[in-house]
């Protein structure tokens, strides 16, 4: 008489709520990993419907299958002091519309930057707590294809503003996808990606992006020995730059020269600062710099940076809050696993050093793509697990059934 065979227990396979949300969790990340990388390289506003589809995704992969740990992360991140340093930074920028002269513009920076910001850190938050590899693998994959197409770009399309971008996603999304192949120890990979990457981006011919990618590589040089002191000193150092920001200006003023552009427009800041340094606390309202130079009263040769923007528009309330944040995030990367922390940290002096380099970071598409960038980062991250076999061991005891409470996407 045939025996039949007794049935497992409930396993992952067999709940469709979990099939679903796996499945919707390998769609938002080919949107944000590959269709993203691409379609930036190929039109202009294509990254403002991907990001919020990649992320809106993820939500609803937690909402059908809703796990209580997720909210406890959400709640536990909401409390810490990075989050409430955070809303300062955001409250501040809506109070500061009670004297901006550009309070229509900056409504729509502050509902556009902030909504995409806090949907970002929604998706992060519920995002499985294993990355499954298949899905960490999409990462390199998406580059590696934007990389192919961008290689022609520079000599068969001379768009520049899409040009810029590429270079700008391309460049920020490297790390990442070095930090998924060395986690799996595919170095050699991750060397031909890299000079994949930089042989694009040096196709592409944008100088500032060339800059963020040698600054990064240089982190990741100095950085692969010992990541914990070089993020402790790379926090230190982003957080006085913006601090100390306007009294470089301040100081230069009469260095000013037109023989370098640098000192120019330093010189320009400080003329600013000498007229009207008391409002370097409160700053002149969020959009106000855009709207001075539309109007004409502030001069254009004034630093297209992040650093000029956020002190005259916020002053040092604002400014301060977010240099907090940046110096947390690089303090962050020192708690990383070591083998991943250094092309953490590249990420973030790269995208540092194009935000205060070039007007980018004053942009909506470049909220879009940072936020984007932090989604995958936050999946490479919860792909780095010990993955190592357990030791065989003689046992007579029958082998345990898989436990179906955590599975992976």
């Amino acid at each position: 008489m045939p025996v039949t065979p007794a049935k497992s227990p409930l396993s992952y396979a067999d709940d469709p709520a979990a099939d679903a949300a796996a499945l919707l969790i390998r769609v938002a990340l080919i949107a944000l990993a590959i269709l993203l990388p691409i379609a930036s390289i190929l039109s202009r506003r294509s990254i403002f419907t991907l990001m919020p589809l990649g992320a809106g995704l993820v939500l609803l992969a937690a909402f059908i299958a809703p796990r209580g740990e997720d909210w406890r992360r959400l709640g536990r991140n909401l409390a810490s002091i990075n989050a409430l340093i955070a809303f300062t930074f955001l409250i501040w920028a809506a109070l500061s519309l009670a004297w901006t002269p550009a309070y229509l513009s900056g409504l729509d920076r502050i509902l556009k930057s902030g909504g995409t910001g806090i949907l970002a850190l929604l998706a992060i938050a519920f995002l499985p707590e294993r990355t499954r590899i298949a899905n960490l693998y999409l990462v390199p994959i998406g580059l590696t294809l934007a990389a192919a197409i961008a290689l022609p770009l520079g000599y068969f399309h001379r768009d520049a503003i899409t040009q810029d971008r590429a270079a700008v996603m391309l460049v920020l999304l490297l790390w990442p996808a070095l930090a998924v192949l060395a986690s799996r120890e595919r170095w050699w990979l991750a060397g031909v990606l890299a000079v994949l990457t930089a042989g694009a981006i040096f196709t592409l011919q944008t100088p500032i992006t060339m800059i963020a990618l040698a600054a990064g590589a240089l982190t990741v040089a100095v950085a692969f020995s010992h990541p914990r002191p070089a993020a402790l000193l790379l926090g230190c150092a982003a957080f006085l730059l913006f601090a100390l920001a306007p009294a470089v200006a301040y100081f230069a003023h009469p260095l000013a020269s037109d023989h370098y552009a640098l000192l120019a427009t330093l010189g320009v800041w400080g003329d600013l600062l000498h007229q009207d340094w008391p409002r370097l606390i409160t700053g002149h309202g969020i959009e106000a710099a855009q709207a001075g130079i539309n109007a004409g009263y502030i001069s254009p040769g004034v630093p297209k940076s992040l650093l000029f923007r956020f002190w005259y528009d916020l002053g040092a309330i604002g400014v301060l809050s977010f240099a907090f944040i940046v110096m947390q995030s690089f303090f962050f990367a020192a708690q990383v696993p070591l083998r991943i922390a250094p092309f953490m940290l590249a990420g973030l002096v790269a995208g540092l050093t194009i935000a205060i380099f070039t007007e980018s970071a004053s942009q909506i598409w470049w909220v879009s793509l940072i936020s984007g960038i932090a989604i995958l980062s936050a999946c490479v991250l919860r792909g780095h697990y010990k993955t190592e076999r357990p030791s065989a061991k003689l046992t007579s005891e029958p082998p345990k059934a898989p436990s179906a409470a955590r599975p992976t996407l």
